[in-house]
């Protein structure tokens, strides 16, 4: 079996069969996704079998965090000085619960990461951030260098970083 990942296409891609232990993550790619992309709030992309059967997704938007949110000695040696920082946020990052733990949302975190520079290049954005679901999920960030933002439960990687772990 191979797998892609393209963008979400409600016509296409099937749906229904998502299945994953957190109710609003398997609701969202059934029932809101498409309606969010309809509306530019989000795009989503999926990874599908050759079936079409979406067996994993992510959804890219922007978003600007706080200057507040940043620890202080990292601002000075970034010289963040605005009010706000531009960022790109993976709203949400799920596996269908067959798929989990076979190394595929390590693929479609490196997609995300790929897709937000190649964008950033174009239309600025510092970092990368993620709201993790659970405390897996923050594990599962932390293995890639996501660091926690402060006063909130995202966390963050930088542009930089990204650069160097997509550049091979």
């Amino acid at each position: 079996m191979s797998y892609t990942i393209e963008p979400l296409d409600a016509q296409v891609h099937v749906r229904d069969k998502f299945i994953n232990q957190h109710g609003s993550l398997q609701n969202y790619i059934r029932s809101i996704a498409r309606q969010d992309m309809d509306r530019d709030l989000a795009r989503c992309f999926v990874l599908v079998d050759d079936d079409k059967v979406i067996e994993g997704y992510y959804t890219l938007n922007n978003l600007s965090i706080p200057s507040s949110h940043w620890d202080v000695a990292f601002r000075k040696k970034n010289k963040l000085t605005y009010q706000a920082i531009p960022c790109t946020l993976i709203g949400r990052l799920a596996m269908d619960s067959s798929m989990q733990g076979k190394g595929y949302g390590e693929i479609l975190l490196f997609d995300s990461l790929k897709r937000a520079y190649e964008v950033s290049k174009t239309i600025a954005s510092f970092a990368v951030v993620v709201d993790s679901i659970d405390q897996a999920a923050k594990d599962f960030y932390k293995k890639y260098e996501f660091h926690e933002l402060m006063d909130t439960d995202r966390l963050y990687l930088p542009m930089k970083t990204i650069h160097s772990l997509i550049s091979y």
